[in-house]
């Protein structure tokens, strides 16, 4: 471009001078406008260059973006207790980002799901301590805190209960995700008192319906006032004595006494007897006990 302006510049002098023909200036003049016209078709093919590599540097980032995505990272650090895709699996296009995994970001920490039956629940408060078997390791003992009573009813089968969220602690890492616990929650405790087997609050002998008719009803117990009504052994094994008491804390296996027995006396928890010559339980005869202690 340079070099024929020079040309063209040089011609133009020498044909004003006289020393140039016409028709050398014009063919100056015409090589001047083709290198012109060659210069703003290679600026186009620059720009249009420019614009495809622009395009291109596009291209290649959302196919990076593209590669990256197909890298799956976890949101946070922990362990994979559930996989919910295979591989080989379609992956179809949808507004909702599918669940491929599910992550447990700390098992040193668990908690458990406890279904408590609503007949129970009212006993049951946050903080109370907690105490839980697994399958798995049947004779390990585990200890636990109630952390939350939730309110709304579970219905299976026309029974309802509620569910107890319970912490623990895991530090051993001997509890896994989807564990089966047998879970004991401790309502109320209390040490150095009168118990007796819960068992012996629930007996009744063979004749105890008589024996109230007969009292006019007397013997029934209270249980606004945490009465309840036990049999007393005496000597003669077929004619136990009904006492009535006032209890306490209740648990599964023993039941706190507050007056009505002294330790050492024998409460009936069942009625058993042999028949002659066959060693087959029956229920009716002598009456099984054990000592309040």
């Amino acid at each position: 471009m340079a070099l024929q302006e020079r040309n063209y510049a040089r011609r133009k002098a020498l044909s004003d001078k006289g020393f140039l023909s016409k028709a050398d200036l014009d063919l100056a003049e015409t090589q001047l406008i083709a290198a012109r016209n060659a210069v703003q078709v290679t600026q186009t093919q620059i720009n249009s260059s420019r614009a495809q590599i622009r395009q291109a540097g596009a291209q290649l980032s959302s196919s990076k973006l593209d590669l990256n995505r197909t890298n799956i990272i976890a949101p946070a650090s922990g362990v994979i207790i559930n996989k919910l895709i295979e591989p080989g699996t379609t992956v179809a296009a949808s507004f909702q980002t599918p669940n491929l995994f599910e992550i447990a970001a700390d098992i040193t920490k668990m908690q458990v799901e406890a279904s408590v039956d609503e007949a129970d629940i009212g006993q049951v408060k946050e903080g109370q301590n907690v105490t839980f078997t697994v399958d798995s390791y049947p004779d390990d003992v585990f200890k636990a805190k109630v952390r939350q009573v939730r309110q709304a009813p579970v219905e299976n089968q026309n029974v309802v209960s509620y569910l107890v969220i319970i912490d623990v602690d895991n530090l051993e890492g001997k509890l896994l995700p989807g564990m089966t616990a047998n879970v004991e929650i401790i309502t109320g405790s209390k040490s150095n008192v009168t118990r007796i087997p819960s068992a012996a609050t629930r007996f009744r002998p063979r004749n105890a319906d008589r024996e109230e008719a007969q009292d006019g009803g007397k013997k029934k117990p209270d249980k606004q006032k945490h009465q309840a009504i036990v049999y007393v052994a005496t000597n003669d094994p077929y004619k136990p004595k009904a006492r009535m008491i006032t209890i306490g804390v209740e648990g599964d296996d023993y039941t706190e006494v507050i007056s009505g027995l002294k330790p050492g006396e024998k409460v009936l928890v069942r009625s058993k007897s042999l028949k002659p010559k066959t060693g087959l339980e029956q229920d009716d005869g002598a009456d099984e006990d054990d000592s309040a202690s």
